[in-house]
């Protein structure tokens, strides 16, 4: 697949208690450029929302959590981005397993999440994913299309 030469050395922080997932996530991360932070408990979870609370600068180009990890923090999370709404500004993956689709769809459609993963997260998908996340591509061809000259000159 290759390194997307825009995301180099940003941030992602994973939020999966399986270490084996994690690690794999961190490998597959790394080979596209990209720096990880693990969080692999409730309480490393809650410890970064709570360092987060007050920020008003983006620190991860996205947060991938687990669905799990995620069900745990949902009302300390809900509460911070209440007193915060420039949190929500980092989008959110949520890695479900197939047994939660209901659940998970349900997290996407309250906008909790912005993204679904299913377990276990292929190299494909988090293309896919890294793809999504680049604004500036996604409007670049639509300003190709509406560049006209600002005025016309005649002699």
């Amino acid at each position: 697949m290759g390194k997307l030469s825009w995301i180099q050395g940003r941030k992602i922080a994973i939020c999966e208690p399986d270490e084996t997932r994690a690690e794999q996530m961190k490998a597959m991360l790394a080979s596209f450029g990209l720096e990880t932070t693990l969080f692999s408990t409730p309480e490393e979870v809650s410890v970064e929302i709570k360092r987060r609370h007050y920020t008003t600068h983006r620190i991860y180009l996205t947060i991938l959590i687990d669905f799990n990890l995620a069900k745990t923090a949902e009302a300390e999370w809900i509460a911070i981005t209440n007193d915060n709404p420039s949190i929500l500004e980092t989008p959110i993956g949520l890695m479900y397993e197939p047994q939660h689709i209901e659940e998970a769809e349900f997290m996407h459609e309250k906008r909790q999440v912005r993204f679904l993963l299913e377990q276990p997260v292929s190299e494909a998908a988090l293309y896919r994913l890294l793809k999504l996340l680049n604004r500036w591509k996604g409007k670049q061809r639509p300003m190709a299309n509406k560049a006209e000259a600002a005025a016309k000159l005649s002699r």
